[in-house]
């Protein structure tokens, strides 16, 4: 048997199941708007409270994801490639709506 901080209890056996999609929209950990897309979650002074156990999609710890920093870096080199060839704009009348699945989808219709 396990107990966690929380005082949840976990019989020997019990089977567990992780959903990051789950765990990273949690409001108790996030705000109330966890389920919208805020980039300034992660500047300022609330980021720094944040532990890599919080946002889990790579997990963490001793078992940390080995293609993280990887994955990080290829984003980064993505969207600068992107920022030296193109310019971007808004698009008038087009509101982006998620489509949750296994992977993430734009709907734009």
């Amino acid at each position: 048997d396990t107990t966690f901080p929380s005082g949840v209890k976990l019989p020997a056996g019990t089977h567990v199941t992780w959903v990051p999609l789950a765990t990273n929209r949690y409001k108790k950990a996030w705000g109330e708007d966890a389920d919208e897309f805020n980039p300034t979650r992660w500047m300022g002074e609330k980021a720094a409270t944040y532990n890599d156990y919080m946002y889990s999609t790579f997990n963490a710890g001793p078992r940390l994801c080995l293609g993280k920093n990887m994955a990080v870096l290829e984003g980064k080199i993505a969207l600068l490639t992107l920022f030296a060839h193109y310019r971007f704009f808004p698009v008038s009348g087009f509101t982006p709506k998620l489509i949750t699945s296994v992977t993430w989808q734009l709907n734009s219709d």
